[in-house]
């Protein structure tokens, strides 16, 4: 990948203020989509298991 150390971090920055953006703009109802985001995550290693 051409500048390796740059672009994932420019990435993951760009990707980090579109998050604050987000939720400085909709406020609770960007929390709230955040939360199940993160509820799901939490939950897929047991759907994994299941299978």
């Amino acid at each position: 990948m051409p500048l390796y150390p740059i672009t994932p971090l420019l990435f993951i920055g760009v990707c980090l203020y579109l998050l604050y953006s987000s939720v400085m703009y909709t406020g609770v109802g960007a929390l709230v989509g955040i939360a199940v985001l993160v509820m799901g995550a939490l939950l897929l290693p047991l759907r994994r298991r299941a299978d």
